[in-house]
C-alpha cells in the first residue's frame, strides 16, 4: 500500500484528534478513567498520558477501549472522565477541545497508478472503490469520509465496508480497495501498500 497525507483546508480536515471531557477533578485520590478508539488511536495518546501521570504521580488511570457513541454515552454516565476520538461530538453536556488535527492519508495497494506519489488529490481518488471503517459504528469515521467526498461532489467508485482499520488495509494490500485513513494508520504496515498524503 502506499500512504498519502491530504492537507485540505481546516474545515475540511476531518480527520482531528479531539478530547471531550465531563467535570473531573484529578485529586491524588481520584482513579481518572479515559475512552480511546478500537483502531488507529491518536498517535499522541501514549504522550498525553505520560504527561497526566508526570502531573498526577499519585492518581491511576484507566483506559478504556471504546467506540465514538460508548465514549459519549460513557461521558455522560460519568464512567469515563476523558474521550479521546476523531468524530465530531456535538452534545451540549460534553466539552469538546481540538487537540491536534492530524493529516488524512491515502492508502494504496503498492502497483497502483498512483502509488509512487507523495501527494494525492482526493479528486483522483474519486472514482476509487474505497475500503471504510468501522462497519458497525454510526456515525463513524467511514462517514466523516463519506462527508468529506459529498461536500466536493465527489462519489466513490465503489464501497467496502469493514469493521477495523486493519481489515481496512488488508484490502489495500491485496488490490482490492484504496482506503482513506488518520495518520495512525502510517504505524501499521501491511507487504504490498503505499501510504500517501492526501
Amino acid at each position: 500500500m502506499r500512504l498519502a497525507t491530504w492537507r485540505g483546508s481546516r474545515t475540511s480536515r476531518l480527520s482531528a484528534n479531539t478530547v471531550c471531557l465531563s467535570p473531573f477533578s484529578a485529586q491524588p485520590t481520584s482513579q481518572p478513567s479515559d475512552g480511546a478508539p478500537r483502531s488507529a488511536f491518536p498517535p499522541r495518546l501514549p504522550e498525553i498520558i505520560q504527561r497526566f501521570r508526570a502531573l498526577h504521580p499519585q492518581a491511576r488511570l484507566t483506559l478504556s477501549e471504546l467506540t465514538s457513541l460508548e465514549q459519549v454515552q460513557a461521558l455522560k454516565e460519568r464512567r469515563i472522565d476523558v474521550s479521546f476520538g476523531r468524530v465530531r461530538v456535538e452534545d451540549l453536556a460534553i466539552q469538546r477541545s481540538v487537540l491536534l488535527e492530524e493529516p488524512l492519508l491515502a492508502v494504496l495497494p503498492a502497483t497502483h497508478r498512483l502509488a509512487a506519489r507523495p501527494r494525492v488529490a482526493l479528486e483522483d481518488l474519486a472514482a476509487e472503490t474505497l475500503a471504510l471503517f468501522p462497519k458497525d459504528e454510526r456515525p463513524g469515521f467511514g462517514d466523516h469520509i463519506l462527508s468529506l467526498l459529498h461536500d466536493r461532489g465527489l462519489t466513490p467508485g465503489g464501497l467496502v465496508e469493514v469493521h477495523d482499520l486493519h481489515t481496512a488495509l488488508i484490502l489495500v494490500a491485496s488490490g482490492e480497495a484504496a482506503c482513506l485513513a488518520p495518520e495512525a494508520a502510517a504505524l501499521f504496515s501491511h507487504p504490498g501498500d503505499r501510504k500517501s498524503v492526501v
